[in-house]
């Protein structure tokens, strides 16, 4: 009560700092909850191998809580598919109007990125039927020397 007297105001809330059983091994914990791919028990167990440290897993939890949203983060990133040359060929489609003597046309314009090299190879189509796929489909691969298959897989755009 004096201390609230003699501050002739508010004072806010404070907290008592305690020591906690992973003070100190924060960095100990970091290197191995990434060695050990994120399995918080597995690192729970090694604490107490390695550290003589006995806690429960819900310590070790919130303690790598942080680590594991970089972890997370880090496997949605997208990583470069590699195949070898000529395996490989992506095809998307866009749409444009241009000016052609004098009139606006809409022009549909395939683009093909061999996976291995990214070299594209675009094509303008006045429409965009499944003749002008196959056509831009067979090009690119005939003028790079791409061996051709039969797959095909199509994503449905998100929108």
């Amino acid at each position: 009560m004096r201390r609230y007297l003699a501050a002739e105001g508010w004072i806010g809330y404070r907290a008592p700092r305690r020591a906690k059983k992973l003070d100190g091994v924060q960095d100990w914990l970091a290197e191995r909850f990434r060695r050990r791919r994120g399995n918080a028990d597995v690192v729970r167990q090694d604490l107490g191998r390695e550290k003589g440290l006995a806690v429960s897993l819900r310590t070790v939890e919130r303690a790598v809580k942080s680590l594991r949203q970089g972890l997370l983060a880090e496997a949605r990133a997208t990583l470069r598919f590699e195949t070898p040359p000529g395996h490989q060929l992506q095809i998307d489609f866009g749409e444009t109007r241009v000016e052609i003597g004098g009139d606006w046309v809409k022009l549909y314009l395939l683009v093909a990125t061999l996976g291995y090299s990214r070299r594209e190879f675009v094509r303008a189509f006045r429409h965009e039927r499944q003749s002008a796929w196959l056509d831009g489909s067979r090009r690119p691969s005939a003028t790079s020397g791409a061996r051709r298959g039969r797959r095909f897989s199509t994503i449905r755009a998100p929108w």
